[in-house]
């Protein structure tokens, strides 16, 4: 495994602010794991734990779609090196430091990787740090650490605020932004319909995920009125075709080819939901596995996958509002390679299924 480990230091505010450039979201990590491992990590050393930041994991994404590019292990890029890229951004911070990885390993591996190299260790356990972001794209790791400082600091669940009928109600997407592995197994894939009838629920939560082409066609029709919520525990509420339209809106303003429903992410975004709703917890985790690990269990192919959940009584317009508010959630609805999409609501818990099917 090769490794690349920079630091940057600069104090107070940044001035200018540049809008970040779209990125296809096809990144292959479990974000839950990598901060377990990097904080039992840290604990050890006797240093604070670290929180997961949106803006560093951003910026980790585009190096490593970069690295992927060239082919090659660097700390440069087009648009700059790491203190280039958060100044064009207008961010605040006291410090920032980033470490590469190239190899064929997971989250585990490329943790104690860090760990034994003494420049790369030093700035995974270094005191001063609050924040990270870690990227994974083919054979190349990107992890981005420091501390915000102001508004430009993130944590691992940004919050939105949306209107449910006349009451104002705070809502919490996941920010997990968190690919999952292809999975080593070619399950046969399942065809899906780009027009899914839901039935009763709510559901929420963000993750990238990839998962078998769909033959249905791609472009939205009607947007029929939401249904109301059902006190059924376990059937879908969510308007899926409004959900589509409102999803293939924001990507044709973005230059992206829309998407489809499939039957197969619905059923798999239902079966998240109804669990987040067995233990009233937004979440990722599920007794059955990773997302990737159910999806290929489902019999789904799949080249990439997402996943983007949340949590409230909201109307179908403010949970895509909500997530495209959250840079980690945004990026998975315009994740360029994805070609099909899922969705399903329990009560308050919506989840949504994004993936290139293969």
């Amino acid at each position: 495994m090769k490794f690349l480990s920079a630091t940057v230091s600069l104090m107070g505010m940044i001035s200018g602010l540049l809008a970040a450039p779209l990125i296809s979201n096809t990144s292959t990590l479990d974000v839950t794991a990598i901060m377990d491992y990097i904080n039992v990590a840290r604990s050890s050393a006797g240093v604070t734990n670290l929180t997961y930041s949106d803006i560093f994991t951003t910026d980790a994404y585009h190096q490593v779609q970069y690295l992927n590019q060239i082919r090659q292990l660097t700390h440069d890029n087009p648009a700059g090196n790491l203190t280039a890229r958060l100044e064009n951004q207008g961010h605040a911070l006291t410090y920032a430091e980033e470490n590469l990885a190239l190899g064929d390993t997971n989250e585990a591996g490329v943790v104690k990787a860090w760990l034994a190299n003494p420049d790369t260790r030093v700035r995974l356990l270094d005191p001063r740090a609050c924040q990270v972001g870690v990227a994974h794209l083919g054979r190349y790791w990107a992890q981005a650490i420091g501390c915000l400082v102001g508004p430009a600091t993130t944590s691992t669940t940004p919050t939105t605020t949306a209107a449910a009928a006349s009451d104002s109600v705070s809502t919490t997407p996941l920010a997990s932004t968190t690919p999952i592995a292809t999975p080593t197994t070619t399950p046969t894939p399942t065809t899906t319909s780009s027009t899914t009838t839901p039935t009763s629920s709510t559901s929420t939560s963000s993750t990238t995920t990839t998962t078998t082409t769909t033959t249905t066609s791609s472009t939205p029709s009607s947007t029929p009125t939401s249904p109301p919520p059902s006190t059924d525990n376990g059937s879908n509420t969510a308007n899926q075709q409004l959900v589509l339209d409102l999803v293939n809106g924001h990507r044709a303003d973005a230059g992206l080819s829309p998407l489809v429903l499939s039957t197969s992410l619905t059923q798999l975004a239902l079966a998240q939901s109804v669990y987040q709703k067995s233990i009233d917890t937004m979440t990722h985790d599920n007794p059955a596995g990773s997302l990737g690990t159910r999806a290929t269990a489902a019999g789904i192919k799949w080249a990439n996958i997402g996943e983007n959940v949340f949590r409230g009584p909201q109307t179908e317009q403010a949970a895509v509002d909500g997530w495209m508010d959250s840079t980690g959630h945004r990026a998975n609805i315009l994740g360029a390679s994805y070609t099909a999409m899922g969705i399903a609501r329990v009560g308050d818990f919506w989840t949504q299924n994004f993936a290139e099917l293969r």
